[in-house]
């Protein structure tokens, strides 16, 4: 890498407070006039628990239930449970989602990756 990239590249770095912004782990997710965005999973480490973050939009007329089923899966990507989270969010706004499974030590050690697999909208 040319020195001047380099040089740029720390500055931002330095500037951004050293982290780079974590990329999403899953595709945003529609449903109707639910917007699911920003999802980030993450598996247990020595400061936290494992679980999932996304933030959930409502753009539809009235106040919706969004119930949302997310997967729990290993290293190989099988899945071996599931839970299934909810909450109320009124029109025209946000709500920052954040789900910790209640899991075994020994599941939380499995868990690879927590994942959105079905959202469903209740008005």
């Amino acid at each position: 890498m040319p020195r001047r990239a380099l040089l740029f590249l720390l500055l931002a770095q330095a500037a951004s407070g050293g982290k780079a912004p974590k990329l999403p782990t899953q595709p945003d997710i529609t449903q109707g006039c639910i917007s699911i965005t920003n999802i980030h999973s993450h598996p247990r480490s020595l400061t936290t628990d494992p679980g999932i973050e996304a933030v959930i939009r409502n753009d539809c007329a009235e106040p919706v239930t969004a119930v949302i089923t997310v997967a729990y899966l290993d290293r190989s990507g099988t899945q071996f449970g599931d839970g299934i989270p909810s909450a109320t969010v009124d029109t025209a706004t946000s709500w920052s989602f954040s789900y910790q499974p209640p899991l075994n030590l020994i599941d939380r050690k499995r868990l690879a990756l927590i994942k959105i697999i079905k959202v469903l909208a209740i008005q």
